[in-house]
């Protein structure tokens, strides 16, 4: 009789409904958050190489298509414009949106050149324009574009 308590055999194993994250796995990805990119993402390999089959294909259908992956990396470059935009202060949103954007070009321009693929600065404005970039891979959006997420109205 197979014990319970024991794992099963690799390729048997379904995927989970769909539950609040116990303790262990909040813990985990406070952990994974925690480290740098590259140490992540090797880690991550290593755990996917383990996974049977059907849980690779679970994953590519709910987390890994591409419009998931677009989505995540939009709704990141619109926190990171709208975290941009607080330092300003209140402003009427179309000169705010110009603002940040002249900004984040003027830095685009200049020091990204150099930092470019670098950890980030450590001044917090300058990591957020670097992490801006590297998101959205050295691209800023227009003056009316950034309005809209300013405003709400986009992502």
């Amino acid at each position: 009789m197979p014990d319970a308590r024991r794992a099963p055999a690799r390729g048997t194993a379904t995927v989970p409904a769909r539950t609040a994250a116990p303790a262990p796995a909040a813990d985990l990805l406070a952990l994974i958050r925690a480290m740098p990119p590259q140490t992540a993402l090797a880690m991550l390999d290593g755990v996917l190489a383990e996974l049977p089959a059907e849980s690779l294909l679970y994953l590519r259908g709910r987390r890994m298509t591409d419009a998931a992956i677009r989505r995540c990396r939009d709704d990141e470059r619109d926190t990171l414009y709208r975290r941009l935009a607080e330092v300003h202060g209140t402003r009427e949103s179309r000169g705010l949106a110009r603002v940040v954007v002249a900004e984040l070009t003027r830095y685009r321009q200049a020091a990204w050149r150099f930092e470019e693929g670098c950890p980030a600065p450590s001044d917090p404005y300058r990591a957020t324009m670097h992490r801006l970039l590297t998101v959205t891979g050295g691209g800023v959006l227009g003056t009316e574009s950034v309005r809209k997420i300013l405003a709400g109205l986009h992502g």
